[in-house]
């Protein structure tokens, strides 16, 4: 998984006590659900070009609506 700060999971449940920015799930293994991005997946992505989703780490677009940048 993508535990936070390369820590590794707890030996007894084999779950991280927290994952790095963009991923989730016990063991860090899950990326943001499409939509959210950061610490915990609990930022909303903004309105990306076309329906695409940001970045689950970052929260940056690929594809900006004309006049939107990020």
């Amino acid at each position: 998984g993508h535990c936070k700060g390369q820590q590794p999971c707890k030996v007894t449940e084999g779950h991280c006590i927290t994952c790095e920015r963009g991923w989730n799930g016990t063991r860090c293994d899950q990326l943001c659900s499409k939509g959210f991005f950061g610490e915990k997946c609990q930022e909303v992505c903004p309105a990306c070009k076309d329906g695409y989703h940001c970045d689950p780490i970052q929260g940056k677009c690929a594809h900006c609506n004309p006049g939107w940048i990020g």
